[in-house]
Order: C-alpha cells, then sequence, then structure tokens
C-alpha cells in the first residue's frame, strides 16, 4: 500500500527497475538534535591533535563503497600544500589494513589518524574541521545529519541522497576525484570566509 523510500535519487533509482502499485514517498532520515549535542559534549577524545586543521570521515572503513583511497590520495594533495592538518578516520572496517599501509606508503603514517571503532563517534565528529563523506553509493547519509547537529563543515561526493543532504554545490564533489576533492578542502581551509559560509 505504501513504499518509502529516503531519498528521491533513491526513488529514481528503483522505480527504473520495479513498479509500484501502492503510493510512493520520500521521507528523508532524521536525527534528534539534542541527543546528538548531548553525546557530542558526554565525552572527550583520546587522542591529541595540537591545534592542527582536521579533516575528518566516520564510518565502516570499507574501500571499494566509502571510497576511503581517494580521500587518502587527496589528503595527500592538501599535506602537499599545508603544513598543520591531519586526516582522522573514525571506524573500523575490513580494509583498514590496507588503508594503513596506503597511507604508509604515501608518507603519510604521521598524519592519518585510526582510531579504531568508537561506541560514540559524535566527539570525534565536532573536533573536525570538516567531515568528508566519498561514498559511491548512499541513501540519505545519517553521519551527514550527526556531523552538521556537531557544527561541523560537511562535503560530500555527489551520489546518490548527500546532494539532497548537503543542497550546495559549494559543499559537493565529483566522486573519484581526488583533484576536485583536494582542491575543496584546501579552498575551505585556507579561506576564512569560504569556512564561514559552509558553516552557515
Amino acid at each position: 500500500d505504501l513504499v518509502i523510500f529516503n531519498s528521491e535519487t533513491r526513488k529514481e533509482e528503483i522505480a527504473k527497475k520495479i513498479s509500484f502499485n501502492g503510493e510512493v514517498r520520500v521521507i528523508y532520515n532524521n536525527a534528534n538534535p539534542s541527543w546528538v549535542t548531548q553525546q557530542a559534549n558526554n565525552t572527550s577524545i583520546e587522542i591529541t591533535l595540537q591545534n592542527k586543521k582536521v579533516i575528518g570521515f566516520v564510518g565502516n572503513l570499507f574501500a571499494d563503497g566509502r571510497d576511503l583511497e581517494t580521500l587518502i590520495r587527496a589528503f595527500k594533495k592538501v599535506k602537499d600544500e599545508m603544513t598543520d592538518v591531519v586526516l582522522l578516520l573514525v571506524g573500523d572496517g575490513p580494509d583498514r589494513e590496507d588503508l594503513i599501509l596506503l597511507a604508509k606508503s604515501l608518507r603519510l603514517e604521521n598524519d592519518v589518524i585510526f582510531t579504531g571503532w568508537k561506541d560514540n563517534p559524535l566527539p570525534y565528529m565536532r573536533s573536525m574541521d570538516i567531515l568528508v563523506v566519498t561514498a559511491l553509493h548512499e541513501g540519505f547519509s545519517n553521519t551527514i545529519l550527526e556531523a552538521l547537529y556537531c557544527e561541523t563543515v560537511v562535503i560530500g561526493s555527489r551520489v546518490g541522497g548527500i546532494p539532497e543532504a548537503l543542497k550546495y554545490e559549494e559543499l559537493l564533489f565529483e566522486p573519484k576525484d581526488v583533484k576536485g576533492l583536494a582542491m575543496k578542502l584546501i579552498e575551505l581551509l585556507n579561506s576564512e570566509k569560504k569556512y564561514k559560509k559552509a558553516i552557515e
């Protein structure tokens, strides 16, 4: 009688393959802002970031679906331009060791921090200057909503429901575009005006 999707993009993708007899609606995911704020303030993070700019990721360390290779390679380009920056990867998953090896091969072992699984990642989100969502497929990301409630700037790949969550071209990049992602990160970190606009 009723089919619910969490993004217009996902609805359109599935509607091409399946016809529905009942009503079809889009209801976006939501996060409770007061709960997110409470959890973000509830615990301190266990690492010292030494007044560095923090680019971050929160989620499953699944290299293909999350396209973390693009993120690490883009971070290398950022690091070549800026010295006071680190990449904080919060989460665990099947490709963690491969990603650690990639960071080492790019001589980033002291600049890419793998925290492992965290029951409460929200304090880590709050510590980030920019949270990056490099997903290659996505419905409607709760991580984006939670980061925004932590008042953290979020940029994401132009796939699935991510553009519906972030809405503005300045916050989006093409999937697998290492150079484009790096340029967007450098631009935001180097321009107080653009960074403030991204927050707003």
